[in-house]
């Protein structure tokens, strides 16, 4: 029986006192926005840096002065094949002549627009997972 003289199973499940949840302050709070659109950006950057240099490669057959490496994986050769590396994004045309296998850059994205995209989402990953973190401990 309650207190007031009700049975005790007679009352409605869930109904005991709400967990108390921890009180989040609106500058930590606002910290942890700011590190996911922080990490969300730097995704965002290289996504675009990764289609760019997609793009640019694909096109370069077409352009008036394509390397010679790119007119040749453009005309089916065998020795000539189109590769692509994540970091940092970059499409690269590898052909060999006369025995020798030679490397040509044909699209890139510059190396400190690509470091700062990695820093930005390491930085955001990071900082928000030690947000939740913090928060559990309290």
């Amino acid at each position: 029986m309650t207190g007031d003289g009700t049975p005790q199973d007679a009352l409605p499940h869930g109904t005991a006192a709400p967990a108390r949840r921890p009180v989040t302050s609106p500058r930590v709070a606002l910290g942890a926005f700011v590190l996911t659109a922080l990490g969300v950006v730097g995704l965002v950057t290289l996504a675009a840096s990764w289609l760019v240099v997609g793009v640019r490669t694909m096109r370069a057959a077409e352009s008036v002065d394509a390397s010679a490496c790119v007119v040749a994986y453009g005309e089916g050769a065998s020795d000539a094949d189109v590769h692509y590396t994540a970091l940092p994004p970059r499409g690269i045309c590898t052909w060999t002549v006369d025995g020798r296998s030679q490397d040509v850059v044909v699209a890139q994205v510059p190396a400190v627009v690509t470091a700062g995209a990695c820093v930005a989402v390491l930085a955001g990953a990071a900082g928000v997972a030690l947000w939740v973190v913090t928060q559990r401990q309290r």
